[in-house]
């Protein structure tokens, strides 16, 4: 028999009033077995489901890390006790294939608004359904993809609003028979790689199967922004506490027109006291990038790494406003002014690291996941980032076994001089 969870949390309303505001769906989950629901995923979300008997179930998160917060599991971290939960290699993988079901209101929303369902990250393979309707034709499979819907045209905006998404684990889980990620079969899934078991850790049950990135509702006008992004160069040799020659930024976003007219209106960057502007028609249902042109500031503070200058960060916000001055969508970034580079020293028969025109000594340590079952805050990372520089380290290596980090991280190094040497899933070793 297949036996499988459903998630669900009670009725979160959210008023979402301005453009480019977000709202995570973050607390009052539950859980409940699938085995024991007998509805599917367009029944679960047409009419209110029964939650009698369901569990309490942690979102942003992984199974296990539910069933060990009710007391359904024990937490396999102390002693023994991870000997005492099913692994998936043995039990199954529809033993960990479940449902999260939520419901929330989006409040005064005004009709002309574009409504957004954004998924950071899921594992490993979902279906996802919103007021008795499917969202996506296809079944979305990989850790580290992103999702997106416009769900504008099926929410209810009246009264409540049903989502379900059914998660299986990954297709290859893998035999946690010792060794690098057991018998390295998980290496054929795109998924983080040390879950059947490491040398520094024992299998984690659930393949950290779950919805593990943030769920938020995300309001815009007919223009959505994403990917902004700040290239800069910073030419010439520099220091740290010298009067600074010009660097450059350069400004770049993807925008997104969902609508089937064409949208006249402005997109602008503002940064540093200083706005770039330019007037745009984005065709229907069509995605356009676009790239401002490169801006040249006088004596900016240099981003630095750790105990070679203070780590400057610029905000940042990119506009997109109609005709008439409204605001459609906007994004905000933090920036700062470096450039790196490397180059082959035939004389010493290596590789020299650069930043901002000076040689740089790596000290580094190699970052695989402080918590197997991904339960990192946003503060934990900055302490654990902090942690790095207060130990004189300037890089940090994310491995490829383990996840393509959140942005929090990225955003704790920026904040403390921590460059960031980046691996990706298809360098794990399995």
């Amino acid at each position: 028999m297949k036996r499988a969870f459903i998630i669900s949390f009670f009725l979160s309303c959210i008023t979402l009033l301005a453009a480019g505001q977000e709202t995570p769906l973050t607390t009052g989950w539950k859980a409940k077995k699938t085995s024991e629901v007998s509805l599917d995923g367009c029944q679960l979300t047409a009419e209110e489901p029964d939650l009698a008997g369901w569990m309490n179930a942690a979102v942003p998160g992984t199974v296990l890390t539910t069933l060990v917060n009710n007391g359904r599991a024990p937490d396999p971290w102390y002693g023994m006790n991870n000997e005492e939960i099913p692994d998936i290699w043995d039990a199954g993988r529809d033993y960990y294939t479940y449902w999260f079901f939520t419901r929330f209101s989006t409040g005064s929303v005004d009709s002309t608004r574009q409504v957004w369902l954004k998924f950071r990250g899921i594992n490993y393979r979902a279906e996802i359904f919103l007021n008795g309707t499917r969202i996506s034709d296809s079944i979305n499979e990989g850790m580290f993809l992103r999702h997106k819907y416009n769900v504008t045209s099926l929410l209810n905006r009246e009264g409540h609003n049903r989502l379900a998404v059914k998660v299986e684990p990954p297709l290859n889980p893998g035999n946690p028979n010792g060794g690098q990620g057991g018998d390295g079969t998980i290496g054929r899934d795109v998924t983080m790689q040390f879950t059947p078991g490491w040398d520094w850790i024992p299998p984690i049950r659930d393949r950290n199967t779950g919805i593990w990135g943030k769920v938020t509702i995300e309001v815009t006008g007919d223009i959505d922004i994403r990917n902004g992004f700040a290239r800069t160069r910073v030419p010439g040799e520099r220091l740290p506490e010298e009067l600074q020659d010009p660097a450059f930024v350069t400004f770049s976003a993807e925008l997104v027109n969902p609508t089937d007219k064409i949208v006249e209106g402005e997109i602008a960057v503002a940064y540093m006291g200083s706005t770039d502007k330019k007037k745009l028609k984005i065709p229907p249902t069509s995605t356009v990038t676009f790239t401002f042109r490169e801006q040249k500031q006088t004596d900016p503070r240099i981003w630095w790494p750790n105990g070679m200058g203070q780590p400057s960060l610029y905000p940042a916000v990119i506009t997109f406003h109609d005709k008439k001055g409204n605001t459609l969508d906007r994004e905000d970034l933090m920036f700062g002014f470096r450039e790196t580079g490397s180059y082959f020293d035939d004389s010493l028969g290596a590789r020299v690291f650069t930043i901002n025109g000076q040689k740089l000594f790596v000290r580094g340590a190699n970052w695989i996941a402080s918590d197997g079952m991904l339960r990192l805050s946003p503060e934990r990372y900055e302490a654990e980032v902090r942690m790095h520089a207060e130990m004189n380290m300037n890089m940090i290596r994310v491995w490829g076994g383990s996840i393509t980090e959140r942005p929090e991280f990225y955003d704790a190094c920026d904040r403390n001089g921590i460059l960031v040497w980046q691996d990706l899933w298809i360098t794990g070793d399995c």
